[in-house]
């Protein structure tokens, strides 16, 4: 016969207790889990007092709290990190200790006694529908289990006492946290991999429509094993902005789990503007001209992803670092005395230290507008990380004043700031990794004029993977390797193109790579279908003044940005239709200027396509852009 108890508050009935907070912010939604966590916590050790009454173990501790030697109730998971959410499951370890001949209780601390008590416990929770993951083990098992499953050993982390014999959860966590340190080092490994294979799977949570908040790479899973990572002392884990990124991401899922009442974490487009609604998120106009709510939730939420990512990043490479034998820097000795480090300085105020791009003592970030740009080409030309504190450090140097094309690259230098700019473009795929580590110090924003509306924004399309700011890194990356690829001159040859010339090679380039940077800087809200073109041109003059664009370039990345739909347009018609001819010829004109043009299209339209992701280009498409570009340079030249 199953056992009787009162029964126990769900997580779900403690929301309906606490409405949740308005406005819903990451502070506010922090309070409200610790409430619900609370709520259910005192139900269970009011569950844990009635089970202990019922098979005869009736001790307590003065404060009407059943206290048996040996025998304690801890919790790991949601519960366990006081962020219980209204779809959140509970996760229970009854803790024994093994019975003594010799001990006073041993006959009440028999296995039959222990199974009758885990029975007491746990059918009243399933009564209630609460979602259950329970153990009972002693703290040899707990220590075994946590020793063979790297997921389990990382949840046990979080083991906290909920009732009974303290000590014994004491004594628990803390063997727990020093198995965890002995063996960490060997384990990281492990834990990497185990990351990377599930952001494979689960996809990275900034470049997804419907993302997962808890699997995802920047998501829920991702800040537990940051503070696992923190627990090893192989490294220190940030505050501040990863917390408020957390309560982003954890309010989403529980307006998400109010909204559907099912335990998902699967933002599904088809919850967006419910979940919007319910977190008290309004956008900007929507259908005015402004962002919509549903996409002010996706940019938030990418926002909160991005920090998670960063911060995992930045974790683990430390911990990696410290697990490895110690290297020093070359040093000097005089006098018998150690001076500081010598340390490489590939450029003004840029220094490399043990494999990570920092700044060297003489760097004055807050004096100096282009010392980000110098770290940023020394870690993507080096393939170096930039180290977290040299992130936090350019975030306070000044936005430039003057033009960039009449800033010094550095002092005494006849290069520009505009010249290290468009080099940094030109890295390939490591621009995407170090322009990630600029964003996050917010200096793309305050940099470019239009930026900001595109940074984080979703693009609602299929094709599409990744929000605005991304794709366009993403085009500039891939238009740099197209550019750097030896094949480019026979590709083009391939269609009746030619490549640059060495001597308007610098031009070519530099228009390109800043035409993809900002191509669909247009696509703001209330701009439809390919009309962001058009859009983004309009934004450009701004953007001009700040970078100091000679009026020859500023027009010819005009076009390129007007126009940079133009092949892929032309690949669905039939090749050389008098359409497609027309179009050409009114957006690129006739003759030489006409095919350089057309050339740099080709670069620009295969590298947006790519950018976009696997459904945009693939060989069929390539050769549908191929034999309309050839037509087309037939006609033009």
């Amino acid at each position: 016969m199953r056992p009787s108890a009162a029964r126990p508050l769900s997580p779900a009935l403690a929301a309906r207790r606490h409405p949740h907070p308005r406005p819903w912010t990451p502070q506010a939604g922090r309070g409200w889990r610790r409430t619900l966590s609370q709520d259910v916590e005192a139900s269970i050790v009011s569950l844990w007092a009635q089970a202990c009454g019922a098979v005869g173990l009736v001790d307590d501790d003065g404060l009407g709290h059943a206290v048996v030697p040996g025998l304690a109730l801890a919790c790991v998971g949601s519960l366990a990190r006081r962020e219980t959410g209204p779809a959140s499951d509970l996760d229970l370890v009854l803790l024994h200790a093994p019975a003594s001949p010799g001990a006073a209780r041993a006959a009440r601390l028999d296995a039959a006694t222990v199974a009758a008590l885990a029975e007491r416990l746990w059918y009243p929770l399933w009564d209630a529908g609460i979602a259950l993951d329970h153990s009972v083990r002693t703290i040899e098992q707990v220590r075994e289990v946590a020793g063979g499953d790297l997921p389990a050993a990382v949840g046990m982390l979080d083991l906290r006492h909920l009732a009974g014999d303290a000590s014994l959860t004491q004594d628990c966590a803390a063997m727990l946290l020093g198995d965890w340190r002995r063996a960490t080092r060997k384990r990281l490994p492990d834990l990497a991999r185990d990351a990377a294979e599930r952001a494979e799977m689960a996809g990275d949570l900034v470049t997804l429509i419907e993302p997962d908040l808890k699997e995802a790479h920047g998501g829920l899973r991702d800040a537990v094993l940051i503070e696992a990572l923190a627990a090893s002392s192989l490294a220190d884990r940030p505050h501040g902005q990863l917390d408020r990124a957390v309560d982003t991401l954890l309010n989403a899922r529980d307006a998400l789990a109010l909204v559907t009442g099912r335990p998902t974490s699967k933002l599904l487009a088809a919850a967006h503007d419910e979940v919007a609604e319910r977190l008290g998120i309004t956008g900007s106009g929507g259908s005015s001209g402004g962002e919509e709510p549903r996409d002010a939730l996706l940019r938030g939420v990418y926002e909160a992803g991005r920090e998670v990512a960063s911060a995992l990043d930045t974790t683990m490479r430390a911990a990696l670092r410290a697990a490895r034998p110690a290297r020093r820097p070359l040093t000097l000795v005089r006098f018998g005395r150690r001076s500081a480090p010598v340390l490489e300085s590939p450029d003004a105020g840029v220094a490399i230290l043990d494999q990570e791009v920092v700044l060297s003592n003489d760097a004055a970030p807050e004096e100096d507008p282009v010392l980000p740009l110098r770290v940023a080409l020394v870690a993507a030309s080096r393939r170096l990380p930039v180290a977290a504190v040299t992130r936090r450090s350019l975030a306070r140097c000044p936005v430039p004043t003057a033009p960039w094309s009449e800033l010094p690259a550095r002092p005494g230098a006849q290069a520009t700031a505009l010249d290290l700019f468009v080099d940094l473009l030109g890295t390939g795929k490591e621009l995407i990794r170090v322009w990630e580590d600029l964003d996050l110090a917010d200096l793309p924003a305050r940099w470019l004029p239009g930026w900001r509306e595109a940074r984080n924004r979703p693009q609602r399309n299929p094709i599409h993977l990744y929000t605005v700011d991304r794709h366009m890194v993403r085009t500039a990356a891939l238009a740099g390797e197209l550019l750097d690829d030896p094949g480019l001159s026979e590709s083009l040859g391939a269609v009746g193109l030619a490549a640059p010339q060495a001597v308007e090679a610098p031009q070519w380039r530099r228009c390109l790579l800043l035409a993809a940077v900002v191509h669909d800087l247009g696509k703001a809200p209330g701009v439809l279908g390919e009309a962001h073109a058009a859009a983004g041109v309009e934004r450009l003059p701004a953007l001009w003044e700040v970078l100091g664009i000679a009026e020859r370039d500023a027009q010819e990345i005009a076009l390129l940005v007007r126009h940079h739909l133009l092949l892929a347009t032309a690949a669905g018609q039939a090749p050389g239709c008098a359409e497609a001819v027309d179009a050409a010829r009114e957006a690129l004109g006739t003759g030489p200027a006409a095919l350089r043009r057309l050339a740099q299209l080709t670069v620009l339209t295969e590298a947006d396509a790519r950018a976009a992701g696997p459904r945009a280009w693939s060989p069929w498409r390539a050769s549908l852009v191929a034999q309309s570009t050839a037509a087309l340079a037939r006609a033009l030249g």
